[in-house]
């Protein structure tokens, strides 16, 4: 799950998984209202991970995401 800022709960968002090496593994527009967005982590590899967030508005965000099956 990522949380998003207070204040960023609408909108068109667009979600990339990255390797620690930078290469994107997965990217996925999420139009759905609400301060989380759950991330389907069953196509990836047990690691860390980057969830980048691009908000509609231009700005982003990036938290390490722990993948453990």
């Amino acid at each position: 799950v990522v949380v998003l800022p207070r204040g960023t709960d609408t909108g068109e968002r667009w979600v990339r998984i990255l390797d620690l090496t930078g290469k994107v593994v997965s990217e996925k527009r999420y139009t759905t209202a609400g301060q989380s967005i759950k991330l389907d982590a069953s196509a990836l590899r047990n690691g860390i991970y980057i969830a980048e967030v691009i908000l509609e508005n231009g700005t982003g965000l990036r938290q390490r995401w722990v993948v453990q099956h």
